[in-house]
């Protein structure tokens, strides 16, 4: 016995999210039908006008709404010779919040990664190097923060974007945030690679 092909079309629908699998897909889709609260017209019509009218902004890669100034490129405006560099739109949230940061910001939309096909083409790289270029050649120094955490793909992004902007001026430096311990954190439960990257980040307290 089975579910009523359209029960069986919504769970295949939500199993296509990142993270549910079918049971996950099975359990969203019987609360939508039966639970008291529900409210599923109130999220389709969320989910379609997100599609419709929210786009990437074209600078700087973050999300905007159709026909409105995009508002990290207003952030941006406040700090135009600071540029954090992130892997995705959620990142730039993160790094606002804690307020530890005053930059303009640029969305990658992912990570180099050859076993998934995924080349500096298809991340938001060259417009990032004009971004940079059109800045330098006011001369005026700029400082490009590459954000884009720890691991092998991350890494080998960092340096790739980092060889490109290098060679464009003298004027254009790049850094990349220091990486750890975090805190909190016993040296019992640390991998090697972090421990290496906190000794090589070491610096003198007096």
């Amino acid at each position: 016995m089975n579910y009523p092909p359209s029960i069986d079309a919504l769970i295949e629908a939500l199993k296509g999210m990142p993270g549910v699998g079918g049971r996950s897909a099975e359990k969203l889709a019987l609360w939508f039908l039966s639970h008291k609260k529900r409210n599923p017209i109130d999220l389709a019509e969320a989910l379609v006008n997100s599609t419709t009218q929210i786009q990437l902004c074209e600078l700087c890669g973050f999300f905007q709404e159709k026909e409105e100034t995009c508002s990290a490129c207003r952030e941006s405006e406040k700090h135009p010779h600071t540029i954090c560099v992130v892997e995705k739109a959620s990142d730039v949230l993160s790094m606002s919040r804690s307020n530890t940061l005053k930059s303009g910001y640029h969305v990658l939309g992912g990570k180099l990664s050859p076993l998934d096909n995924i080349t500096p083409e298809d991340l938001n790289i060259e417009s990032l190097i004009k971004r940079v270029k059109g800045l330098v050649s006011e001369n005026q120094p700029i400082e490009v923060i590459l954000a884009l955490g720890a691991d092998i793909e991350a890494q080998a992004t960092a340096q790739f974007i980092a060889n490109r902007l290098t060679k464009l001026s003298s004027l254009c430096s790049v850094t990349q945030l220091a990486q750890g311990l975090a805190a909190g954190t016993s040296l019992s439960h640390a991998d090697g690679l972090t421990l290496k990257h906190a000794f090589d980040g070491r610096k003198k307290i007096s």
